[in-house]
């Protein structure tokens, strides 16, 4: 799994979120659990963020009667283009050997997508836990 690290390499740019799903029961619209969801496309994507998304999911899910609820998530690499990788549309680098650029290359950023699960039991009743 791709991280971002806050002291990060400069020369590696950060992993983007190439796309978001959410799977499994959902008690709530999707635009609430969007709401409460910082990670979207095209955001850096780090373990943190995830963390932090999983947090305010359980929090909603919880606060809303549904105590047992479990979150898991997968992060896997999209899929490059083989000339977006090798540098030039017909494979090879797009500099001249011989030429020198005066600014530091940077490591092209990997696409990350995200698909956040929830799984949750039944709903407690509101009078009390039964």
């Amino acid at each position: 799994m791709a991280t971002c690290h806050p002291f990060q390499s400069a020369r590696r740019e950060a992993d983007a979120c190439a796309s978001l799903s959410i799977e499994g029961v959902h008690a709530f619209k999707e635009e609430e659990l969007l709401g409460v969801i910082g990670s979207s496309r095209g955001q850096p994507y780090s373990e943190f963020g995830v963390t932090t998304d999983r947090d305010n999911i359980l929090a909603l899910y919880f606060n809303e009667g549904f105590p047992e609820v479990s979150f898991s998530y997968a992060a896997e690499r999209a899929a490059t283009s083989p000339a977006s990788s090798a540098g030039g549309s017909n494979g090879l680098p797009s500099k001249d050997a011989g030429q020198k650029d005066s600014k530091p290359q940077f490591e092209q950023a990997d696409a990350v997508r995200l698909v956040y699960r929830i799984r949750k039991a039944r709903r407690r009743g509101r009078g009390g836990f039964s």
